[in-house]
């Protein structure tokens, strides 16, 4: 990670954050399954937004606005 930005992660901070992501995968991961499953169903589709929006702020918590803008983007 080459630029000042990057530089200045908290260990402890990163460390939650990575926590976090992780499991937050999980649940994108399974959302999205549901929701292939049934285009109709709004409910994993809100689930997905929700799981992103978390990871997004997570990321501008730890001073990381490229995976900030990833999350949001998605």
């Amino acid at each position: 990670m080459g630029n000042n930005e990057d530089n200045n992660v908290d260990p402890e901070l990163l460390e939650i954050y990575i926590e976090e992501a992780t499991d937050i995968l999980d649940v994108l991961t399974q959302s999205l399954a549901t929701w292939e499953k049934n285009f109709d169903n709004n409910e994993p589709l809100e689930e997905l937004q929700r799981e992103l929006h978390t990871l997004k702020g997570g990321a501008r918590m730890i001073n990381q606005p490229k995976i900030s803008t990833i999350a949001h983007e998605l």
